[in-house]
């Protein structure tokens, strides 16, 4: 009876349960819960073994690689790259989610992941005021995609501003990752503050050339300039900088145009 109750405790210890699966990144295991519907970012965890959007949060890694401080995950849906920051980066992680049935699986991943006591969860909205807020699945097949931006959105949620939050945050904040469906130009308006204090590195995926400009001119007037483009879906590193890249600028604007052509976005 014992050595079958330690091969249970080295099959759990390893990965092996049927209520997880395990992912890898540099030589270092992470397990991951699975979802009883289906979800695009873990059907895809599960299928490459390793992190969603693995090559921007690579691209992370190296530029935060000397700058220290707290990452702040808004959007943060399960908490794939809430893991990350907590979890490689070995950084303080803020996370906001606000739809329970993600921030219930987020929580699930830092304790499966022994990193409760690095991240601090609010189930909260971010934006530009504080307020109540109703959100409403975009897509079916991605139960992470929800927005404020959908009519008649079936789950309520308290409403914060990163500014608002300001004291409840670390005081060094290296980066800000946005993933809002639609609404990122509202969260930095929420963040004058903070953006213009702390200057941190700044991920947002912007879906079209309207909400990039708007996006890139809240952050350029705080020196922070966009240098880097992500992930299908769009996303865009701004770093701090002294003076922006004009011709950096104008490409990534112009990669964004074609991504809103094809999506028939545009």
């Amino acid at each position: 009876m014992e050595s079958f109750a330690k091969l249970g405790r080295l099959w759990s210890e390893y990965g092996f349960r049927k209520d997880c699966f395990r992912i890898k990144y540099e030589g270092k295991r992470y397990r991951i819960p699975l979802r009883g519907q289906k979800d695009h970012i873990i059907d895809q965890m599960r299928r490459r073994k390793s992190f969603y959007e693995v090559d921007l949060l690579s691209l992370l890694n190296d530029i935060l690689d000397d700058i220290p401080g707290a990452a702040i995950d808004i959007g943060a849906n399960i908490g794939n790259h809430s893991l990350f920051f907590a979890g490689v980066l070995n950084r303080e992680t803020v996370s906001f989610e606000p739809v329970p049935a993600n921030s219930e699986i987020l929580e699930r991943v830092m304790q499966l992941n022994n990193l409760s006591d690095r991240v601090c969860m609010f189930p909260f909205a971010v934006g530009d005021s504080e307020r109540t807020v109703r959100l409403g699945v975009l897509d079916e097949a991605n139960p992470g995609m929800y927005s404020t931006t959908v009519h008649g959105g079936e789950i309520e949620a308290r409403q914060v501003t990163l500014d608002q939050m300001i004291d409840d945050l670390p005081s060094r904040i290296a980066l800000v990752k946005i993933d809002v469906e639609g609404v990122e130009e509202a969260v930095l308006a929420g963040a004058k503050r903070l953006l213009a204090e702390r200057r941190p590195v700044v991920a947002v995926e912007i879906q079209t050339t309207e909400s990039f400009d708007a996006c890139s001119d809240l952050l350029m007037r705080c020196g922070i300039y966009p240098r880097h483009l992500r992930c299908a879906t769009p996303t865009v590193v701004f770093e701090p900088a002294h003076s922006p890249e004009t011709t950096l600028v104008g490409e990534i604007r112009r990669k964004i145009e074609e991504f809103q052509r094809s999506a028939g976005t545009s």
